[in-house]
């Protein structure tokens, strides 16, 4: 054992000393010595076999952990330095790219863009949001940074901006148990000078927030009170007169407490009106704060439960409901004679008293009524569908939302030219009787799913989409696929039809073949719009 611990020793010494230094400087030679102390006991064969060492094994132990120490630390002393050069070696790095960056931004295309141009794209910017029917809480911060932050980049950017009042058009502002910062009403001070004559829309979200011992809820709900007071009536805040949307979001408190007393505003310019996320009014007395709006024509809910605000009903033309309880858009839908275009989003339990009526649009995401038990809708144009699974049918109380009762309802619906169908899950037998319901179809826009186990631009439809037979009246077609498509087929579709304009591509984008691009040329020269998606 003894000799065995000697041989281990001496090999464990042999390839210490073999370590060849480490070059630390290539030009100057500079090199760290990697020698190691002399060691004279197998320290490992010792700690397995448990025996104690002797006072001269111990004495020996202490002197090579002193050498050893002593190593590490020159060790640890050329690593330090090692770092320091190296973070001087990166921040110095950082610099130069920093200093790269600049000069790189002087070539940059956007730097050479017109005036005219460059507004453009900024009001895209800060206006893409006022699109939406619904605007996300995440969307709401304390107020819209965008213009702000694009007008520190630079004095040229900063000139664009200030002198662009539709930049300043759109602001989201979140009210909390707080109530309004100074730096709020400041910032909406900004809004009102810099959109000049411009209307503006105005997105506001009110809640309490969580509670705290000590904070009542008459506290917080004066608090909110003087906010939204400060924001609509303040002298230097938002000018009523020249809103033309106002979306308002409240989760965790009845805006119409904070809203309705000494506060009766006219809104002149106001068309797109929306509430969201209300908890229930048990108010006597309907609310009338949006009573005087004469241009008001869009009227939007998502997850609003009260039916206790009064408006000019003949006005609305648009309606859109999402998340709504089924009690409130069968009274909502009859309340408005004039609406034109609806949307359904997600509402659950979607039916319909067997009435008349106005929709020329109808627009179903995320959800079938029950049409067997619908009322009529002679006035009927548009029909658009959006990610819904037609395959699932369901029987409760004699409600059943299937696309078969889709059709029939469709065949009774004579002045329906437009069906949009995006990202459905339908099987070939439904899509074909869906079709066959509207002989008079005029345009045809389907777009499929991109996770779909049901492919919808099967090579089945588009061979049916061959037949001149079906569709006759067909002007105008857009097909998207998910997957690969027999583009040769559709080609061959939109060649034989006598289309004015067509959409053809992949859901995802990809290219298309060379001879499908050169088929779309021939149909464009020879009279036919064909776009890619």
């Amino acid at each position: 054992m003894v000799l065995r611990g000697q041989l281990q020793v001496e090999a464990w010494m042999w390839s210490l000393s073999l370590m060849e230094p480490i070059l630390l400087c290539d030009n100057c030679g500079q090199s760290f010595d990697t020698q190691a102390p002399s060691l004279r006991l197998d320290a490992d064969t010792y700690l397995r076999s448990g025996r104690e060492i002797n006072a001269s094994e111990t004495e020996l132990c202490s002197r090579t952990t002193i050498d050893l120490q002593k190593k590490i630390s020159e060790y640890d002393a050329a690593v330090s330095r090692l770092n320091t050069t190296l973070e001087k070696l990166q921040a110095n790095r950082r610099s130069l790219a920093r200093c790269a960056q600049k000069f790189a931004s002087l070539l940059s295309p956007i730097r050479r863009l017109p005036r005219d141009v460059l507004g453009e794209i900024f009001a895209f910017i800060c206006t893409s949001v006022s699109h939406d029917a619904f605007l996300a809480r995440d969307d709401l911060p304390l107020v819209s940074t965008t213009p702000f932050y694009l007008s520190s980049v630079c004095a040229y950017w900063r000139a664009v901006c200030t002198s662009s009042p539709l930049l300043w058009t759109s602001v989201l502002a979140n009210i909390g148990r707080r109530g309004a910062s100074l730096q709020f009403l400041r910032a909406t001070e900004l809004f009102r000078q810099r959109s000049g004559a411009r209307l503006v829309n105005l997105q506001l979200s009110v809640e309490f927030g969580e509670f705290r011992e000590g904070v009542g809820y008459e506290d917080v709900q004066r608090r909110l009170r003087h906010a939204v007071t400060s924001l609509f009536c303040s002298p230097d805040a938002l000018n009523l007169q020249r809103l033309k949307r106002i979306g308002i979001d409240s989760r965790t408190v009845h805006l119409w407490d904070v809203f309705r007393k000494g506060i009766q505003p006219e809104f002149p310019e106001l068309e797109h009106l929306e509430f969201s996320d209300d908890v229930e009014y048990s108010g006597v007395h309907p609310i009338k704060l949006f009573e005087y709006a004469p241009k008001l024509h869009t009227l939007a809910l998502n997850a609003f439960h009260s039916t206790s605000f009064r408006l000019r009903n003949e006005q609305i033309t648009t309606v859109y409901f999402a998340n709504v309880p089924s009690f409130v858009y069968p009274s909502r839908t009859h309340s408005y004679p004039n609406a034109t275009t609806a949307t359904f989003r997600r509402c659950g339990y979607l039916s319909f008293e067997d009435a008349e009526f106005p929709f020329r649009r109808l627009v179903l995401h995320g959800c079938l009524p029950a049409f067997h038990w619908m009322g009529s809708m002679p006035h009927l144009a548009s029909l658009e569908l959006v990610d819904i699974d037609c395959t699932n049918s369901s029987e409760s109380d004699d409600i059943r939302n299937t696309i078969c009762d889709l059709a029939k309802y469709l065949s009774k619906s004579p002045l329906l030219t437009e069906l949009v169908l995006n990202t459905l899950i339908i099987g070939h037998p439904e899509m074909l009787s869906l079709l066959h319901a509207v002989p008079q179809l005029r345009r045809l826009s389907i777009v499929e799913r991109v996770d779909t186990r049901l492919r919808v631009i099967s090579p089945r439809f588009i061979e049916e989409l061959r037949d001149l037979e079906m569709l006759r009246e067909l002007e105008h077609l857009q097909l998207v696929w998910s997957d690969e498509a027999d583009e040769g087929a559709i080609l061959d579709v939109l060649e034989k039809r006598p289309l004015k304009s067509a959409v053809i591509g992949i859901r995802e984008g990809g290219e298309l073949g060379p001879d499908t691009l050169s088929r779309i040329d021939a149909l464009r020269k020879s009279g036919t719009a064909v776009t890619l998606w």
